[in-house]
């Protein structure tokens, strides 16, 4: 791929400018539209390879041993080798602020979408977009950890681990759904379900798809993760739970004109809480105060690479870590730039509501903290980030002091490495391969087990699927959608060990 010309559709320069050009951040479609991108990648590098068997790795770093990249990335005169990384990745150490892997707030929301001032899993649609707490943390710092081209939008996907930590977030996509209580995609938004984006297939030909059909990685794109049960993601296809809108009521800001410049030190902004929020916050114990959510708005990148910042509530020293009860989260610059960029800028929300409770009082201080991404041990000068207004709400009447909906206790997400089980392949092991140290389990359609049922490279499709690849569908329950045989699977680990279970994405 990387000896195509770049203005091959298949070529790794033309996938990475895909990326450039079309990527959706800080928005509702955050993450199916890279569900697609990585299902087209994924046929038209299979294509490439020669190998039906041939699946991409992804990268669970939510296990601590498993946060140092595999060492075929890290290794000079490896094509995944890329120089440009930070010293940190490539050197294969562990990052010392592990706060960028943190999936908690991400896997305990319930809503995919939320309107308003609110959080989500997935984010918010519309003119008034919002990313979502997946985006927010682990997908955005992690990119800026990495470093090199994975800290900017536009060279992001030149860097091979774009695609690995991709299928991660792909993988905790589908993991949140598992978790059920009320968890689904949400097939009752129209902007979700009907948006087309186009792509390639491995023709070079250009193909459009929509929300509608990637709601099932099985039944609809034919892979499945090692720890997803057999017969199909059954939360992913199921309806929209349709929790009612709670209304959210602004209960404090700052000032539109009022901006934010982030530098080197901590900065700290008290918010002033109009008359009745603050009587009721100050009455009200922490089990019955409503959900309150800190909105950031308009923030945009400075141009200092290298750094984020911890946001704080009520923290009560100048520099607080992020295992201080006032923590609530990061900023991770990850797609907003400079405002004098064309205006890309990010909306963030978190969940304040327990730090606001230890907090009181008749203002809210927000407290934030940056942080250096390199492990050089120093923080580059200069800014680092600019927020135009923060916001805070709360969810239902204000002078009740109670909630409609209140969020379920946070609970860390599953622990241990949760790989993919490699498919079952034939021939020598790639000569690239230079260490007996593996990459992570690799994503492969499910049903690698089964015979070529063709002996072209191209997957056959069976009577039941003459459709176009992209060609859009009625549904997900419509077999015409799934874009080759179905195929249940046992696949074998890297080193040839069978392994009882699924092949992988």
């Amino acid at each position: 791929m990387q000896q195509r010309a770049a203005n091959d559709p298949r070529s790794w320069a033309f996938q990475a400018s895909i990326h450039q050009d079309n990527c959706k951040h800080n928005t509702l479609h955050f993450l199916s539209w890279h569900r697609m991108y990585l299902y087209w990648f994924e046929r038209i590098l299979r294509d490439a390879v020669g190998d039906e068997a041939f699946a991409l790795p992804y990268w669970n770093y939510s296990t601590a041993a498993k946060r140092i990249l595999p060492i075929q990335f890290r290794t000079k005169g490896n094509p995944l080798y890329v120089s440009q990384r930070s010293d940190t990745v490539n050197d294969g150490q562990q990052p010392s602020n592990t706060s960028i892997f943190d999936t908690t707030d991400a896997m305990a929301a319930l809503n995919f979408t939320h309107t308003g001032q609110g959080t989500s899993f997935g984010g918010r649609g519309g003119a008034s977009h919002a990313s979502g707490l997946l985006e927010q943390t682990p997908h955005n710092p992690v990119h800026l950890w990495i470093g090199g081209y994975r800290a900017e939008v536009e060279t992001a996907a030149l860097d091979p681990v774009s695609w690995l930590h991709h299928a991660n977030i792909d993988h905790l996509w589908e993991k949140w759904l598992r978790q059920g209580d009320g968890r689904a995609n949400p097939t009752g938004d129209a902007e979700f379900m009907g948006t087309s984006f186009t792509f390639y297939d491995e023709g070079g030909n250009p193909v459009q798809m929509t929300g509608v059909e990637i709601l099932d990685t099985v039944e609809q794109l034919d892979y499945r993760y090692d720890d997803q049960p057999a017969g199909g993601t059954s939360f992913a296809a199921a309806k929209d739970s349709s929790r009612p809108v709670v209304k959210s009521t602004a209960v404090g800001a700052t000032a539109k004109g009022d901006g934010l410049s982030l530098g080197p030190r901590p900065a700290t902004v008290a918010i002033s809480l109009r008359a009745e929020a603050a009587t009721a916050f100050s009455a009200a114990d922490r089990e019955s105060l409503p959900r309150t959510t800190l909105t950031l708005e308009g923030v945009a990148g400075g141009g200092v690479r290298g750094v984020m910042y911890h946001v704080h509530v009520g923290a009560k020293q100048e520099r607080p870590s992020a295992n201080d009860p006032s923590y609530v989260g990061l900023i991770g610059l990850f797609g907003p730039q400079p405002s004098d960029h064309g205006g890309h800028t990010a909306t963030m929300s978190y969940d304040i509501t327990n730090a606001v409770a230890a907090a009181g009082g008749k203002k809210i201080a927000v407290t934030l903290v940056p942080v250096d991404l390199t492990d050089s041990g120093r923080l580059p000068g200069g800014t680092g980030a600019t927020i135009e207004r923060m916001l805070i709400s709360v969810e239902g009447a204000v002078a009740s002091g109670s909630t409609k909906e209140r969020a379920k206790p946070k609970t860390k997400a599953a622990s241990g490495r949760q790989r993919r089980v490699e498919r079952k392949t034939e021939g020598k092991p790639d000569p690239r391969r230079t260490s007996t140290e593996r990459p992570e389990r690799k994503r492969r359609p499910a049903g690698a087990d089964k015979k070529a049922r063709t002996s072209t490279r191209k997957r056959k499709r069976s009577s039941r699927d003459q459709r176009s690849p992209g060609q859009p569908n009625a549904g997900p329950n419509n077999e015409s959608m799934i874009p080759g045989d179905k195929r249940s699977a046992v696949g074998s680990d890297l080193t040839g060990t069978t392994v009882a279970g699924h092949a992988q994405h």
